[in-house]
Order: structure tokens, then C-alpha cells, then sequence
């Protein structure tokens, strides 16, 4: 009878017993040998080393947080108290700041899911999120600390707030109020494009739901009360300097669109080029395939411009031409399929669902057109959860026109796509585990022994310079700074001169040693000027102590 009783509560709660299944997948993904396969860059290393500071007290909390990318203009402190509070609470390390990112990819499931439902029942809602729970980019999002990692979390966040905030059987709208006002003033420190596309989005749309008489002024202002609260640090620091951040800030929007020749492009091609840049980033959340760092349209264009084959160079890309295609066409598909639900719905709050996913993401295209030529995956973190949504309404369209067999085939897609980012994730796993892994990647494990080496191989007073290093090995060298702030780099062209400095510790770095060891040892003979003291070999990489002779 006990069994009996425990199967049938099992099956009126599957729903809440698939969506743990899902939980206890998302988990092991995001915390499989967490600390040893940590991503530990150069931001890392920064951000890290500021919070030692501020843990030793040797330094205040900070009023601005990191920079944005490629400006002056510094983002909100939130980043950095996330990591002060998960400092205090598990003692400070490199791996212990990384934390709220990684609790904050895990929130995100829960919160997508009864997102989701406002519109799709629970079958397809727990398909999504199962996928999105193993999709390979946000699975590595979450094992390493960066402030723009959270986006995705404080964006579904200020959405589903917003829609609970309208909502007519909302009855604690003070609540979701301050909940709306606290995901946009987390938000809009965490990355630019929050304040270019939320901020106006919620102002905008609050507009012409006030005029329609469904949100109150009263909601209105207590959403911007609390988040001009969170924002109290960045204000302080407005009014101490006359506005110093805030001018980097719009400085910083004209450098970043000026910055790169491609950056006067017309119009039409910087639309096409937003355009494929948005297929391709929602093929990257569902399946993760492609590059999160060049546009597949523009690297494909100048293979083919370099390329004097004509139609044979085209018809030999045909599988990347058409994988362009079909990218966009699900990106503009499940827009038009959006828009057509939206005209069609007669349920006020799933019309306003609708017009809310819409209008965020147009606002979203619009302010990334003319920053198509330096686009990049984290620029679409604010979007991650947009392909997924418009994954379930085009089958759900396909559902109306087909009926309920297209539900197969959905079901199939999803299972297939999150295959392939299984396998995705399985092979990083694998590759850094056996020290194969991306030589762009630098992990906490590798940077812990290499950081442990240089301090047993030099004194405290001595510089540190690193000698004929390879491309390849910057990334792993700049990081490094977390154990000595004072690493510099050879100003060597040629390798054919010692530096003219005193009391220095001299060093290289290789990685991939198959590849590149010959090449060292003969730029190392040719210079004839060192000679190895040390070394050490470990995984992917050896590293020397080198003296001038």
C-alpha cells in the first residue's frame, strides 16, 4: 500500500519530479571537478586579486566595477560585492568568487521554466529547459567568474517580474515591484547592452501599459526607486566626479562603433550582418556548434573573397552556406511566428507576454546593428533564453497547422540538439582532463602550477620577464599577475639582445609541446644569450627558468 501511495504521488507531481531530474543534470554539468577545470584568465585574475585586497582590508569596497570591453567606461560595483559576499561566506580563492556565477546559472533554470509556462504548458516548458539545463554555452558561462555571465538570469528576471507586476491576479504587486526594480539595477551593471535595450524597453512599455490602465504609477516609480538604490555606488561616484563615468560612458559607445574599418559599412550590410549574427547565436545556445567570438557570415565572406574559385569555392561551402541560412530563417521565422500568436491571442496575459518578448527583442536587434562589426556571443547573453522560446513557438505553429505529430518531431529536435551539447561538453571535459584542451583557455589548476613555479624560482625583489613567448602563451602568462603583479613581457623583437636590467628572473612559456618546442629550442639557440636553470612539464604545458649566461 506504501509503494502504491508513493508511485501515485509520483506520477500527480511528475512534473516536479522531471523538472528535479533536469536540476540534478544542470548540477553535475556546472560542478563536475569545478575547481581543477576553472576557467582563470586574465579578468579572472584581476577581479580575484581586487577581492584579496578588499578581504585583506587592504582596500575599500569599490563605487565602479570592471571595465566594459574596449572603453573607459567602468560598470556597476554588483560584480564585485557578489564576489565580496561569496568571499566572506567560503573564505576567500580564486574559486570560492566564482560561485554566485555558478548559483545564478542554476536560478535561471527554475525561473525559465515557470517563464516558459505563462505561455506553453508544462510538456513543452520542461523540454526547453531541460534543453537549455545542458546547452554547452551556458554550461561553460557557468564555471568561471565574469561579470557578464549573469545576464541571462537578470534578464529573465526583470521579464518575468515585469509580466507578474501587469498580471490582474497578481494580488502582491508591491513585491514584484521591488523584485523588477532590483533585476534591472543588478542588470544594468552587469553589461551595457542591459542599459541600451532593458532600461528603455521597461520605461517604454510601462508607458503604454499605464495608458491602457494596467500598471500603476505607484509600481512604476517603486521599480526605479529600487533600482536607482542599487545603483547608490555608481551615483556617489557621479557626483564625487562630476560625471566622469558616466561621459566614458556615451565616449565609450562611439569608440566601439568607430573602431574597426568594417565599423562604415552600410546600413543593409550591417542589418544582414546583426541579422546572421542572431541565427548564429541561437544555433549556438540550442546546438553548440560555432564560434562565440567571429561572425561565420563574415569569416565565410573573406574565405570567399580570398578564395579564386568562383561557383567551385561557393558550391564547396555549400554545407556552411546553408547552415547560415537555416540559422537565420529560425531567427526570423519564430519572430514572424511571434508576432503572427501575438495577433491571434485573445488571453490578455499572454498577449502581453508576447508583446513583451517582442518588443525586447527588437529593441535588442536595433541597438546591435551598428555593432555588427565587432558582435561576439556574450554580446547575445541578454538574449540567451530568446532561441529557446522561439524553438517552442514554431512548433507550436507547426502543432496548429499539422496537429499533435509535429510534437514528435519536436521532441526529437530537442533530444538531438542536446546530444550535441552533451557530446560538446563530454569532449571539453575529456581534452582538459588529459591536458588537450583549448590552447585560448586558460584553467585555475594549470595557472595554480605555474604560479607556484615562478614563486619557487624567484625572490620577491626580483622582476619577472618572460622571453620568447609565442602568441599562444599570452593568455596564459597574463593571468599570472594574480601571484606576481609585477610580470612583464620581453621587449625583445628578435630575441637577439639581454635585456638591460638588474636582478630579473627570466622565463618561457610553451604550450601544445609538440608543436612548439623545436621552435623554442631554436630561437633559444639562435639567441645564444640564456641558458636553462629549471623546468617543469605538466599537461599541456612547460614552462623554463632561463639565466643570461
Amino acid at each position: 500500500m506504501l509503494i502504491k501511495n508513493y508511485f501515485q504521488k509520483l506520477k500527480e507531481n511528475k512534473t516536479a519530479v522531471i523538472f528535479l531530474a533536469i536540476m540534478l543534470v544542470a548540477i553535475f554539468l556546472r560542478t563536475y571537478d569545478y575547481s581543477d577545470l576553472l576557467r582563470f584568465g586574465k579578468d579572472q585574475a584581476r577581479d580575484a586579486g581586487i577581492i584579496q585586497a578588499i578581504i585583506a582590508e587592504k582596500e575599500p569596497l569599490p563605487l565602479l566595477g570592471p571595465k566594459a570591453g574596449g572603453t573607459d567606461f567602468k560598470m556597476g560595483p554588483i560584480f564585485y560585492y557578489f564576489q565580496y559576499a561569496s568571499a566572506k561566506i567560503f573564505g576567500f580563492s580564486p574559486v570560492t568568487v566564482a560561485f554566485p556565477d555558478l548559483l545564478f546559472s542554476l536560478l535561471t533554470l527554475p525561473l525559465l521554466f515557470f517563464f516558459l509556462k505563462k505561455y506553453f504548458n508544462a510538456r513543452v516548458s520542461l523540454a526547453l529547459t531541460a534543453l537549455y539545463a545542458v546547452s554547452f554555452f551556458a554550461v561553460q558561462n557557468s564555471r568561471f567568474a565574469w561579470n557578464p555571465n549573469s545576464l541571462p538570469l537578470f534578464s529573465l528576471l526583470f521579464l518575468y517580474a515585469f509580466l507578474e507586476l501587469v498580471s490582474p491576479v497578481q494580488k502582491r504587486k508591491i513585491l514584484w515591484a521591488v523584485i523588477c526594480g532590483i533585476a534591472i539595477g543588478v542588470g544594468v551593471q552587469l553589461h551595457t547592452l542591459y542599459i541600451m535595450v532593458a532600461l528603455p524597453v521597461f520605461i517604454l512599455f510601462s508607458l503604454y501599459l499605464m495608458k491602457k490602465k494596467l500598471l500603476a504609477l505607484k509600481n512604476f516609480a517603486l521599480v526605479i526607486c529600487f533600482a536607482l538604490i542599487l545603483n547608490v555606488p555608481q551615483i556617489v561616484f557621479e557626483a564625487k566626479t562630476n560625471g566622469q563615468n558616466a561621459r566614458a560612458f556615451f565616449t565609450g559607445i562611439t569608440q566601439k562603433s568607430e573602431e574597426r574599418p568594417e565599423a562604415h559599412l552600410s546600413f543593409p550590410l550591417n542589418f544582414f550582418t546583426a541579422a546572421l549574427w542572431h541565427g548564429q547565436a541561437g544555433n549556438m545556445f540550442l546546438s553548440g556548434s560555432g564560434s562565440d567570438t567571429d561572425s561565420s557570415f563574415l569569416s565565410l565572406a573573406d574565405e570567399l573573397s580570398d578564395n579564386k574559385k568562383g561557383i567551385e569555392g561557393i558550391v564547396e561551402h555549400a554545407p556552411d552556406i546553408i547552415i547560415l541560412l537555416l540559422e537565420t530563417i529560425l531567427f526570423f521565422g519564430g519572430c514572424a511566428v511571434l508576432i503572427y500568436f501575438w495577433r491571434k491571442e485573445t488571453d490578455g496575459q499572454k498577449r502581453i507576454f508576447l508583446q513583451l518578448n517582442f518588443f525586447y527583442i527588437a529593441a535588442s536587434f536595433l541597438v546591435l546593428i551598428p555593432l555588427s562589426h565587432v558582435l561576439m556571443l556574450r554580446y547575445f547573453l541578454i538574449l540567451q533564453f530568446v532561441p529557446f522560446l522561439l524553438l517552442g513557438l514554431v512548433f507550436k505553429f507547426l502543432e496548429e497547422k499539422y496537429g499533435k505529430k509535429t510534437l514528435i518531431g519536436f521532441f526529437v529536435i530537442v533530444i538531438f540538439f542536446g546530444w550535441l551539447n552533451v557530446s560538446k561538453i563530454y569532449r571539453e571535459f575529456r581534452d582538459f582532463s588529459l591536458g588537450k584542451g583549448d590552447v585560448g583557455i586558460a584553467i585555475w589548476s594549470e595557472q595554480k602550477i605555474l604560479g607556484d613555479f615562478i614563486l619557487a624560482h624567484s625572490s620577491p625583489d626580483q622582476k619577472l620577464w618572460f622571453v620568447f613567448e609565442p602568441l599562444s602563451a599570452h593568455k596564459f602568462i597574463r593571468p599570472l599577475a594574480y601571484f606576481r603583479d609585477d610580470i612583464s613581457f620581453s621587449p625583445l623583437a628578435n630575441d637577439s639582445a639581454p635585456l638591460e636590467e638588474e636582478n630579473v628572473a627570466y622565463f618561457t612559456l610553451i604550450l601544445d609541446k609538440d608543436k612548439e618546442e623545436k621552435a623554442f629550442k631554436k630561437r633559444f639557440q639562435k639567441s645564444g644569450q640564456y641558458e636553462i636553470e629549471n623546468s617543469m612539464s605538466h599537461g599541456r604545458f612547460k614552462i623554463f627558468k632561463l639565466k643570461l649566461k
